[in-house]
This record gives C-alpha cells, structure tokens and sequence, in this order.
C-alpha cells in the first residue's frame, strides 16, 4: 500500500533540502539506474520538479525551501563529481567544487554554506565555504575524516556526526569573527 505523501517512485541515496513543509527531494539511485535526475518538491504532497543537469547520487544539498537550493558532489559509477547546481525553480549550473567527492555532508542556505567529508583516499576530511557565488577550500578540515556522515546548521555554526569510518565521531563547525574550528 503506498501513502498519498509517499515519493512518486522508489529511490534511495538522494539528498534534500528545505524545511517540513517546503521541501527538496534530488537525485538519488533506484534499481537499475545509478544516477538520477529527479527531483521532488514537497508542500504537503510530493510533485514532479525541473530535473538535475547530472544524473547523480550520494550528494550533499542545502537550501531554505522546494524553491531554493543548492546540491553539490556527488558520484555516478565510476567518477565523484565536483558538479555543483543551484535551484530557483529551475537548474542552474554553479562555479564547481574545488574537490570532487561524493557521501559528503552540508550546512547553510544558497548564499552562505559548507560542505565537508565525503569520499577520497578512501576518506576525505576536506571543507569547503559557499558565498552564495565561490567555493573556499577551508583551512579547517574535519578532524575525523569520513564519508556517509550527516550535517546541520549554518556556514558559522554546523554539526557533523557519524559516517564510515569514525561512526561515533561528533564535530562543530565554528566560524568566528577571527577563528574557524572544526573541534570534536
């Protein structure tokens, strides 16, 4: 029995963004394909949105609401994706990740943001800023690096927990007037 609030199709491996009423549901895999480019927009009940430029999974998203997000990362069989797309109603491509990674995490909205972890040499502790125009390697990386981790909060206050590799490690993102810390 499927749910009227149910997603339109199975998928899994997606990210989102948004908040409970307005919301994103981007990408993903579902069986047989790997890397997908649907998105959902949820206000109640789920409906078909403009689809992603790259088909892909395991990405990292952010955004204030189903009309307006970024989703960055990500991985299709065989390649982790720097590709970075922002979401006004439409797709549009965005200045990409100066690292290329999938499985990682993110904090913020459209015009201030963080993405961190995800995957690398097997792992990467890599952190990068959003100005709502560039990426900013940050010279505060993760402590613990992992991949499959969650994050939360903002570009100066985020979380991390969990993920493979240091599933019990917990980090705060702190950006202060003069300091940067990522402190577990």
């Amino acid at each position: 029995t499927t749910s009227p609030n149910s997603l339109p199709s199975e998928k899994n491996n997606m990210t989102g963004a948004g908040t409970q009423t307005s919301a994103l549901s981007i990408g993903g895999t579902e069986s047989g394909n790997p890397g997908l480019t649907t998105v959902e927009t949820w206000n109640g009940s789920w409906t078909s949105a403009p689809t992603l430029t790259y088909g892909r999974a395991y990405t990292a998203g952010f955004g204030a609401s189903n009309t307006n997000a970024l989703v960055a990362g990500g991985e299709y069989p065989g390649s982790n994706y720097n590709y970075v797309e922002t979401f006004n109603g439409t797709w549009s491509n965005a200045p990409t990740l100066n690292t290329g990674r999938a499985q990682l995490a993110a904090a913020g909205t459209t015009s201030a943001g963080l993405v961190f972890g995800g995957t690398g040499s097997p792992f990467s502790s890599a952190t990068e800023t959003w100005d709502g125009v560039s990426w900013t390697t940050s010279g505060a990386s993760l402590a613990d690096a992992r991949r499959k981790l969650a994050g939360a909060g903002s570009s100066t206050a985020a979380f991390a927990a969990g993920g493979y590799n240091t599933q019990s490690a917990t980090e705060e993102w702190s950006a202060g007037s003069s300091t940067v810390t990522f402190a577990s």
